[in-house]
């Protein structure tokens, strides 16, 4: 952890709490029925995402994974972390963001 923050991350910090403030009056929604272009569908299925970013941050070259995992049109679950280890090819960044993926989807 960084003990002398820099005046960047000072600005990401306001930036965030500024966002945050924003959207106190937001939620999330769940509708068991969506319509979608005209044609109503049901979603109780859950269903999910995942990406990663490779070598996001120029000082360490660690990459991230992230996914979201949806359910009757509003989001179960989601994470976005820093990996561990410093990836050699997005390939194989990839495959660690969907294996991370897919604990949580079969725990769901």
């Amino acid at each position: 952890m960084n003990k002398n923050p820099s005046q960047h991350n000072w600005n990401t910090a306001k930036r965030v709490l500024r966002y945050l403030k924003g959207m106190k009056n937001l939620g999330i929604i769940y509708r068991r029925n969506l319509e979608t272009g005209g044609v109503e569908q049901d979603h109780v299925t859950p269903w999910g995402y995942c990406d990663a970013s490779y070598t996001e941050d120029p000082h360490d070259r660690k990459s991230t994974s992230r996914y979201s995992f949806m359910l009757a049109g509003g989001s179960i679950a989601w994470k976005s972390k820093r990996q561990a280890l410093v990836a050699l090819s997005t390939t194989k960044v990839e495959y660690y963001a969907l294996g991370i993926a897919w604990k949580e989807a079969l725990w769901i």
